[in-house]
């Protein structure tokens, strides 16, 4: 089984960088860790950015039970297909991530955003 953390530190500024962080682990064991810079994006598609930039990552464990563990409530639901959202951008990138995640075979997704034990050891994870 594949755990993936994953994180993203955007700002509200244009022309400001993005930095999107994984950690990934194989049966418990680290088995990749990355910090990435981007350029600047939309702050409501760089969960989505970020998601694509981590389903890369993972593409040689297509086959395995993959678990990403996001705190971000509104990614969820858009990855899900829950969303309400009007906004076209968020509407497009959601469909992007939902054809990157049909070529894998079996991932899921944790928002563990409304638990307070598991914040802290996510957080505590993603640390650079």
């Amino acid at each position: 089984m594949i755990k993936a953390y994953l994180t993203w530190i955007s700002t509200p500024y244009e022309g400001e960088s993005i930095e999107i962080r994984f950690r990934i682990y194989k049966n418990e064991e680290q088995i990749y860790s990355d910090s990435i810079i981007m350029d600047y994006m939309k702050p409501a598609i760089v969960g989505h950015m970020a998601t694509i930039e981590l389903l890369k990552r993972l593409q040689e464990h297509r086959s395995d039970e993959i678990i990403v563990i996001i705190n971000d409530g509104s990614l969820y639901e858009s990855i899900k297909g829950t969303s309400a959202t009007k906004n076209k951008d968020v509407q497009m990138m959601s469909k992007k991530v939902r054809e990157e995640l049909s070529r894998f075979d079996n991932v899921s997704f944790d928002n563990i955003s409304g638990n307070h034990i598991r914040l802290v050891e996510w957080n505590e994870i993603l640390k650079p």
